[in-house]
């Protein structure tokens, strides 16, 4: 975190016109911020201005978020720059959000230290990368599985009820603060994961045997249950590997896919209609010393913007990921039949053993089992609903979707829990 020196003006504020400055939430610890802006609260739902006021007092901070996301240019990136610019109006040009793209300052894999040592004050976070150290956290990542089938809904579905699980486990953000970081959102799921292949698939039975390139252990499970092989191809390698035959299909989610235009060379798209291949979620993490240096009300505008976060992090798998894959996709074959049985299966088998790790990982298991349920249930009722499929899910998904009831819910529901107060 860098602090510059005090400026006795507050710059002007507006709203952003498209994406709005809404309040947020996540799973954060509530300890003491510094004396610089005082330990002024703001209530949640407040004002761009009221929290200016707040912070008028607070030395200016640049704090830095590190993204995987290549570049500035990349579509998925506005969720980056839509955060960064409404924290920027709303602290009243008190807090500087520094975007770092294409893991510049440190690999995605090793990302806790810069957390832990000062390098990372925020941002996008993995840790699947490390189940040893996170093993409640990868945990939360791979009950992905438990996501229900729905091109649109299943994503809604698993980010309220993902989120509530996570958020309602304390030992959770323990396992965060023991590394030196603050747990802001416990989980982005993301949206469909998907197996691409260079090679035309017909029917499922066309997987076995194919070399599958796989992210984690659980994929490994997923794709053997299918009759796959699982490899291991470094991320950056894949699309090189699926292009020379090195591989024949990767697995990933549908925005991996088309943004790093592996479709381009494997277009032909296995997935489930039914259930879920693990996800490759993301958390939104802090550097717990920068921020214990925060004052109260910059907390609370970080974690509030940090729904604004989620909802266009789901907007961009729609509009980024899901419609530009399946509109360039050459076949599209479900997972079905006696492989959809083996599927299940080999998910239920899963939970179970992961359910069988500890007492925490239990609770975790069984609550994100009941929140998905609860969450299937909720999202109907708020009136969303699949009006069709994967293979033509340009034709009827409406990109100017209200998503505000849907986020009103996760944060009463899932996070409000967790707001620094």
């Amino acid at each position: 975190m860098t602090i510059r020196p005090r400026r006795a003006t507050i710059l002007g504020l507006a709203l952003v016109a498209t994406f709005g400055i809404t309040a947020c939430s996540g799973n954060a610890a509530n300890n003491e911020g510094s004396s610089s802006g005082g330990d002024v609260s703001v209530a949640h739902g407040s004002s761009p201005e009221e929290f200016a006021a707040a912070l008028a007092d607070m030395a200016p901070v640049t704090l830095t978020w590190q993204s995987g996301i290549a570049s500035a240019d990349n579509p998925a990136a506005m969720r980056n720059t839509v955060f960064a610019e409404n924290v920027a109006k709303a602290s009243g040009g008190k807090i500087t959000i520094d975007v770092v793209y294409a893991d510049a300052i440190i690999p995605a894999t090793e990302a806790d230290s810069g957390f832990a040592d000062g390098r990372l004050d925020i941002g996008q976070f993995m840790p699947q990368y490390q189940p040893q150290k996170f093993p409640l956290a990868s945990l939360l990542t791979d009950l992905t599985i438990l996501r229900p089938g729905g091109a649109f809904t299943g994503e809604l579905i698993a980010t309220g009820a993902l989120a509530q699980s996570g958020a309602e486990l304390p030992e959770l953000s323990d396992e965060y603060a023991a590394a030196g970081m603050v747990q802001i959102v416990p989980i982005v799921p993301g949206n469909s994961t998907v197996i691409v292949c260079s090679t035309p698939i017909e029917t499922i039975s066309d997987l076995t045997g194919k070399q599958v390139r796989v992210s984690g252990s659980i994929h490994n499970a997923q794709v053997a249950a299918l009759g796959g092989t699982p490899v291991s191809l470094p991320y950056a390698e894949v699309y090189e590997g699926l292009q020379r035959g090195i591989v024949d299909c990767a697995v990933g989610s549908a925005s991996a896919i088309a943004s790093r235009e592996w479709v381009d060379v494997a277009p032909y798209v296995v997935i489930s209609e039914e259930h879920s291949l693990a996800g490759t979620p993301e958390v939104v993490a802090a550097s717990a010393t920068t921020w214990g240096e925060l004052p109260l009300a910059a907390k609370q505008l970080l974690f509030d913007e940090s729904m604004t976060y989620v909802k266009n992090e789901i907007m961009i798998d729609y509009t980024t990921g899901i419609v530009p894959l399946f509109d360039r996709a050459q076949s599209i074959v479900y997972i079905e039949g006696a492989a959809s049985k083996a599927f299940d299966a080999e998910n239920e088998q899963l939970a179970s053993d992961a359910a069988d790790v500890s007492a925490a990982a239990a609770k975790l298991v069984t609550a994100s089992q009941s929140a998905m349920d609860e969450w299937t249930s909720l999202v109907e009722d708020l009136g969303y609903s699949d009006e069709g499929g994967y293979h033509d899910f340009s034709s009827w998904f409406d990109p100017d979707v209200d998503l505000q009831p849907f986020m009103d819910a996760y944060f009463e529901r899932a996070m409000s829990a967790s707001r620094p107060e």
